[in-house]
Order: structure tokens, then C-alpha cells, then sequence
């Protein structure tokens, strides 16, 4: 069985890792790894398409302008996501 893993690099993890997963959940993503950067998540390379990459895209942006935020200085800092994949197999 083959996986793909999305590396996604957050600059604020709390909360967006488990808005993330709520979300990776319902496009047929099933197993994740939390880290301090983020996180990664897997899918089975049969549930992966090219709309997937266009929803992943826009995620990217709807979290990007949800993290917004002013600096005391007032001006706009923004919360990165970014993310990256990975194709993976198994040994079995």
C-alpha cells in the first residue's frame, strides 16, 4: 500500500493543528503526526487527486488570512502555512 504524506508547516500550531485535522479528515486523510512545526498527515495514494491539491491550496489561504494578526507595532504579521508532499511505501 502506498501513502502520500503532507508535510504542513504552521507558524502557530495552537489551534490550527487540530482545525487542520478536523478538516484533512473529511477529504480521506487517516492518520497523523503532530510536531512543534505543525504536523503531518497521510493519505492512501488511491484517495489522492489533483482536487485534493487545489483544496489543500485553499486551506493554505483560508488559514493564512484566519491568522492574521497585528504586531505592536500595527502592522500585518501572518501566520504561514505551507505544505509539501510526500509519496511514501510501505514495506509490507
Amino acid at each position: 500500500m502506498q501513502f502520500i504524506e503532507v508535510n504542513i508547516e504552521l507558524k502557530k500550531t495552537v489551534p490550527y493543528n487540530e482545525i487542520l485535522i478536523a478538516l484533512l479528515n473529511d477529504i480521506k486523510f487517516n492518520s497523523y503526526y503532530e510536531n512543534d512545526n505543525g504536523l503531518k498527515a497521510y493519505i492512501e495514494e488511491s484517495n489522492f487527486d489533483l482536487d485534493l491539491v487545489i483544496i489543500l491550496t485553499c486551506l493554505s489561504k483560508i488559514i493564512l488570512v484566519c491568522g492574521r494578526k497585528k504586531t505592536p507595532s500595527g502592522k500585518d504579521e501572518l501566520s504561514l502555512f505551507t505544505f509539501k508532499l510526500i509519496f511514501l511505501q510501505s514495506n509490507s
